[in-house]
């Protein structure tokens, strides 16, 4: 099903179709066709009014009749390639739509000839004319009398009316035809010159996407680095503690060996000298301890 909708910019569209390309759709070829098809049937029973007097012998009769087949089969040609999508039929047909529009005006112009000629040889057609019962006229080989020529003048009319409306529909169809098919023609033709450069357009896209990746990339390498300069600092300072850390615990272990060992080396508690000797070198085994902590 066919979705008719008004986009934001209030421009008429067609599910299925982007921008205009809904003029030159299928279902406007198919209207267009539906349009040329009902023209040719009035055509056709305009024709066998205006000439009911003459069909065998006037030879306007088949000239006209072929340029309204000509025209119609050129426009079911074109359509029936627009539907198959296929480029050179479609142009093909594009050609005989123009020869034919050609053809349909100069039928135009035949029927006002034609026209002038008929209500010509039928003068009591004009209004102006009294006409009496015992009126009589001759024309294409039959009497015309009375009532009978004023019904027979509105029937020539009537006949004619529908020969020209018709042959302008016809007219105006290929030209829609031929104003739509150019279109196309000019549109596909941009879009296939536009895709010839869509790798390198793509390739582009791809570059663009790598350099902004390897730019991310080097801002987490930098990142990275500087937190691995952090960390190096930060276990230098850790191994260098620890090395401080370890002489401390190494002086304080020779510390409470060398007071050991001077406990052990006393003979007598009671010696005041020894004694002093063992406070002094606490004291400076202690101070020494405490600048190491510094």
């Amino acid at each position: 099903m066919i979705d008719a909708q008004a986009s934001n910019n209030n421009n008429f569209k067609i599910k299925g179709y982007s921008g205009i390309s809904f003029l030159y759709s299928n279902w406007t070829y198919s209207f267009l066709l539906v349009v040329q098809l009902v023209a040719l049937g009035f055509f056709l029973q305009g024709l066998i009014i205006y000439f009911q007097y003459d069909k065998s012998n006037d030879w306007r009769v088949g000239l006209l009749w072929a340029g309204a087949i000509i025209a119609t089969v050129s426009c079911i040609f074109i359509s029936i390639s627009t539907f198959a999508n296929n480029q050179t039929f479609f142009k093909i047909g594009l050609f005989f739509v123009g020869i034919t529009l050609i053809i349909t005006l100069l039928d135009i112009g035949l029927l006002v000839s034609t026209k002038n000629s008929n209500i010509g040889d039928l003068q009591y057609c004009s209004k102006e004319k009294s006409i009496e019962p015992s009126t009589c006229v001759k024309l294409w080989g039959q009497q015309f009398c009375g009532n009978y020529i004023i019904l027979q003048c509105a029937q020539l009319s009537r006949g004619f009316k529908k020969l020209l409306l018709s042959q302008a529909a016809v007219s105006l169809v290929q030209a829609f035809y031929i104003g739509l098919s150019l279109l196309k023609l000019f549109r596909q033709t941009k879009r296939k010159s536009s895709s010839s450069y869509r790798p390198l357009i793509d390739l582009q896209r791809k570059s663009n996407a790598d350099l902004a990746q390897n730019v991310v990339q080097l801002k987490n390498f930098s990142i990275e680095k500087n937190y691995l300069e952090v960390s190096i600092k930060s276990l230098e300072i850790t191994i260098k503690t620890m090395g401080r850390v370890r002489t401390i615990f190494e002086n304080t272990r020779l510390f409470w060996l060398q007071i050991k060992a001077q406990c052990d080396s006393l003979s007598d508690v009671s010696n005041i000298k020894d004694l002093a000797e063992v406070a002094e070198l606490s004291v400076i085994y202690q101070t020494d301890f405490t600048n190491q902590i510094k």
